[in-house]
């Protein structure tokens, strides 16, 4: 289970990688560089669980947990962008801190494992959850192909997390976390196999965005000529119009003032 731990760490920070190469060439793209930050917060939380026993219990335990949930979190702002809704870092941070002061206290105070893990998978489900709710409100509007589908995987995570969390309820989890059943290992390796499949969801949600813009600036751009020929028109209208309706006052100051150049009544101010 260690081993599936590190593997986990090293693929989600090697997307994390790609990510901030894919993020530095389209940077105006929405929810891009929160969903890169998300990859990397994931990846080494992952590996610093994996490397319980060999680190310090506050950064393998309470950090690690923290950026895991901040992880999540940084997801759920990165879809609220994207779908062009501002961003609540506050609700991210404030989660992140209760996790890290609720692992500190069962750590340092009360060291319980069985609640440290059934909370932190619980409240790591709801994340999950709440991004495939975010997902289905807002960018499947949009990019219905591959926002679907990344909800899907959402949820697919949320559910594993709650198996996750009723196997640590039928079997607590004792010192050694990765002493654990063969279930409780298909369960990490469908979490593991679950959040590579939602990055390139992602991803793809982010390419299909910029298609969009692509081939709706292109019809903008083939649709420029016939709006400029339609102003053109509507301009000539406007004047041809407008001199319509001046002519009669026109001519009609125009015979005035010859009536009186030539004093067919009489010199200029004779009184009546």
């Amino acid at each position: 289970l260690r081993t599936l731990f590190i593997v986990h760490a090293l693929i989600s920070i090697a997307l994390a990688v790609l990510m901030i190469i894919f993020w530095r060439g389209h940077r105006n793209t929405p929810g891009l560089a929160e969903w890169t930050l998300a990859c990397a917060l994931v990846g080494l939380s992952v590996l610093g669980i994996g490397l319980h026993g060999r680190l310090p219990d506050f950064v393998s335990i309470v950090i690690a947990q923290a950026l895991s949930v901040f992880g999540l979190a940084a997801a759920w702002n990165g879809i609220r962008l994207f779908d062009g809704r501002p961003a609540r870092w506050v609700d991210a941070v404030a989660a992140a801190a209760g996790i890290a002061a609720f692992s500190a206290y069962h750590t340092y105070v009360v060291d319980d494992v069985f609640a440290r893990a059934i909370t932190v998978t619980i409240v790591q489900s709801a994340g999950c959850l709440l991004c495939a709710y975010e997902l289905i409100r807002g960018p499947a509007r949009i990019v219905r192909r591959t926002a679907l589908p990344a909800a899907g995987l959402f949820g697919l995570i949320a559910l594993a997390l709650a198996i996750r969390a009723a196997l640590f309820l039928l079997s607590p989890p004792g010192a050694n976390i990765f002493a654990l059943s063969a279930a409780l290992g298909a369960d990490f390796l469908i979490s593991l196999v679950g959040n590579v499949l939602i990055i390139v969801a992602l991803l793809m949600m982010a390419a299909q965005r910029l298609q969009w813009q692509v081939e709706t600036r292109n019809a903008d751009l083939e649709s420029a000529p016939t709006r400029a020929e339609q102003a053109n028109r509507a301009h000539s209208d406007f004047l041809a119009a407008v001199s319509t309706d001046l002519r009669p006052p026109r001519n009609a100051l125009i015979g005035f003032s010859d009536v009186q150049c030539r004093r067919v009544v009489g010199p200029v101010g004779t009184p009546p």
